[in-house]
């Protein structure tokens, strides 16, 4: 996978060109354009010092409020990013991006697309990444210099598995000649490995070997430390696929680990690890063995770590240098008698430090472990409330729904003799279809409004609600079938007086469930019955319908998940997952459901709910 920033050049000599240059530059912009350029390049070569110049560059462009600079410095905090902390490296990715777009910028535009291609594959988004590879090679190919267009090709080349053999050799012979024209050393030293590996692949194996020898004395020339590590991974994978000697094959992985570690290329070291690990547990080393595994778990401790902190932390690799410089001059000044003293000094510090560090290592990681497994939990509870969420709106529209629509087929059904009606009956039936409608879009706006309100704060509101008001409107879905059964709502004085403390959608699925089964159940020419009273400090609602009554063990069964079953007996057609949901919505509101049967009375459904304290407060169910 090849990222990039401004430019793909990684000569040794120019970087020394431009950290000579930063000692002369007056003008604020061009040094905020030197430093990004010095980002670029370090890319190839020490991953830290493309984080220290993208930060420098990054203030001072702030400062001037330099557009073109603010961007380039986030091109590059976005690749150093890349391989610790993907999201970090996407954010900065995408604003870098929107910034050129304003600006007119195409090439940077092609840059950008093609690294933000990268952020999909550490995502696995396969699908993604090569959408946004086409889209670089397309911007790249309209913009007044196609520099970006070799790196997209060869990333399509690897990437897109639909490509046929044809097409892969199409691309990488216009990646190539762009190279070529661009004198581009480091594009270049890529297109000689792909070709390597096409010789190998194909079957000259010694040759394509010999090649790849030949490509690692350039990178090696050119101080192209990132593909020197590549292409020592590919040379100990070649060694092995041709049987040779393992011994051989770990000094090549070896040596290519050193360069990641050395320059802090966790991508391709992380490669390298447990490469390392599995060769020397089959070689019968499992000293080895256990130290590169355990280098590997040090490594991910450390992005943990990082990740955690937003991945804010880096090297200063030109500070180093210069205290390294210090250090040695102040040491030559010392007189010989104390070397024996400063030497013990300097191995008990170490040693402390040693110790000191491992233990912080270890707490860190044991936090890092502990926050993760409280951030999985939360997400969890989160998922399974979102579930339940899923679930109760599920419950609530096909049972809902299915009184309202039956209503409005019903009376279609008696347009089909519409010419036997009088206009009398025929305005009744459309003024109660109107009727109907009108109920039913009430229900779909108030269930959108519940969705809205639980996408915006994730929990439900409880509020204060007179139990009057929510039976009459809940009742409008029945109203017909009451008239056509000749049964009818009535409405207890008690009821009147009574406010309770609930969310809206949950008490009015409750409501409309109850009210469905007491008008399905209901005996013919009499009422279905409501009232309310106060026990404690909960308000208890009664639904009484005179028709069947129930056993207990009818009853029981009604809120338990096997009631399904016996919904088949004759009388309890229809009591389904509804009342369950009933059930589950009351117990959320801190109250609870239940029913009792008598016989020659009917059957009443009772359920009690926190009284209403507050007209002013609310709070989360």
């Amino acid at each position: 996978m090849l990222m990039c920033s401004a430019g793909s050049f990684g000569q040794l000599k120019h970087i020394r060109e431009l950290q000579h240059s930063l000692t002369t530059i007056k003008d604020s912009l061009a040094y905020t354009d030197v430093l990004n350029e010095l980002a670029d390049y370090n890319h190839y070569r020490h991953w830290d010092s493309v984080l220290h110049y993208a930060e420098l560059a990054q203030g001072i462009a702030e400062r001037h409020e330099y557009q073109r600079g603010i961007a380039g410095a986030l091109t590059g905090k976005g690749v150093y990013y890349m391989t610790r902390n993907n999201y970090l490296s996407s954010r900065f990715n995408n604003d870098a991006l929107r910034m050129y777009r304003k600006l007119g910028d195409s090439m940077r535009v092609a840059l950008l697309l093609n690294n933000i291609a990268i952020n999909f594959i550490f995502d696995g988004n396969y699908t993604k990444c090569v959408t946004h590879l086409y889209e670089a090679d397309r911007v790249s190919r309209l913009a007044k210099q196609d520099t970006v267009r070799t790196i997209a090709l060869l990333n399509l080349i690897d990437i897109d598995t639909t490509l046929s053999k044809r097409q892969r050799d199409s691309m990488l012979i216009t990646a190539r000649s762009i190279a070529e024209r661009l004198k581009d050393e480091v594009m270049l030293s890529v297109c000689h490995q792909l070709e390597a590996m096409r010789l190998y692949d194909a079957g000259s194996k010694e040759e394509g070997l010999a090649r790849m020898h030949e490509i690692l004395k350039e990178a090696e020339a050119e101080g192209n430390y990132s593909n020197m590590a590549y292409i020592y991974n590919d040379i100990g994978q070649m060694i092995l696929q041709m049987g040779g000697d393992t011994t051989h094959a770990i000094e090549y992985f070896t040596e290519g680990l050193a360069i990641a570690q050395r320059q802090h290329f966790f991508y391709i070291a992380s490669l390298l690890m447990p490469q390392l690990a599995s060769l020397y547990e089959k070689t019968g080393n499992p000293a080895k063995a256990y130290y590169y595994a355990q280098l590997q778990l040090d490594q991910a401790a450390t992005q943990a770590a990082e990740l955690q902190a937003s991945g804010f932390t880096y090297l200063d690799y030109l500070n180093n240098e210069r205290n390294l410089r210090e250090a040695q001059a102040r040491q030559s000044a010392q007189k010989r008698t104390i070397y024996l003293l400063i030497l013990l000094t300097i191995v008990t510090a170490g040693l402390l430090f040693f110790l000191y560090r491992s233990e912080i290592a270890s707490r860190n990681m044991a936090r890092a472990q502990q926050q993760l497994r409280r951030e999985t939990e939360a997400r969890n509870r989160e998922l399974e409330d979102w579930d339940q969420f899923h679930n109760m709106l599920i419950s609530v529209m096909a049972h809902d729904l299915r009184a309202p629509f039956a209503s409005i087929l019903s009376i279609t059904e008696a347009f089909k003799v519409i010419d036997l009606l009088s206009p009398e009956v025929i305005k009744t039936m459309m003024g109660s279809l109107q009727k109907t409608s009108e109920d039913s879009i009430r229900f779909m706006e108030g269930l959108l409004s519940w969705i809205a309100s639980k996408c915006k704060a994730g929990k439900y509101q409880a509020e204060v609600f007179m139990m009057a008001d929510v039976v009459r409107e809940s009742n409008l879905f029945f109203t017909q079938a009451q008239e056509d059964k000749n049964v009818w709502l009535e409405l207890d004085e008690s009821l009147e007086k009574e406010a309770v403390f609930a969310e809206k959608n949950m008490l009015g699925f409750i409501c409309r469930n109850i009210l469905h089964n007491a008008t399905k159940y209901a005996a013919a020419g009499k009422p279905i019955t409501v009232r309310a009273f106060s026990e404690g400090n909960s308000v208890i609602t009664a639904v009484t319908n005179h028709g069947k009554e129930m056993t207990e063990a009818e009853i029981r069964k009604i809120f338990q998940p096997e009631q399904a079953v016996m919904a088949k007996k004759e009388g309890l057609k229809g009591a389904g997952i509804a009342m369950i949901i009933s059930q589950d919505m009351v117990q959320r509101m801190q109250g609870r459901i239940w029913a009792e049967s008598e016989p020659g009375v009917g059957t009443t459904f009772y359920f009690s709910l926190p009284k209403a304290v507050s007209a002013e407060k609310t709070v989360a169910v």
